[in-house]
């Protein structure tokens, strides 16, 4: 049985901000953005930088399990993988899902 991504997960393309952040070394929030996200797939979270936000929403927390994609990854599996639903359909059934 293939599943649709969303009916199974949340999807959320990120957060856009209306103004410029600055850093502080006194932050409460660090901030994933696309140059902290290496070629290898990880983000090193001892190295982001730190903002002070005052009231920041939980559902932007990432969270264990949270899987990141960009259109460009997105695009490239789609011309590897052929049918990306298919396969997803397969890795979500092999872990029970």
């Amino acid at each position: 049985m293939i599943k649709k991504l969303k009916d199974i997960s949340e999807i959320s393309t990120g957060v856009t901000f209306r103004m410029r952040l600055e850093h502080a070394t006194d932050g409460n929030v660090s901030i994933i953005q696309m140059k902290d996200l290496g070629d290898d797939h990880t983000v090193k979270l001892n190295e982001l930088v730190k903002f002070k936000i005052e009231s920041p929403k939980q559902r932007q927390y990432v969270k264990k399990f949270d899987i990141k994609a960009v259109q460009k990854e997105i695009e490239t599996l789609e011309s590897e993988l052929g049918d990306v639903r298919q396969k997803m359909a397969e890795l979500l059934n092999e872990v029970g899902v």
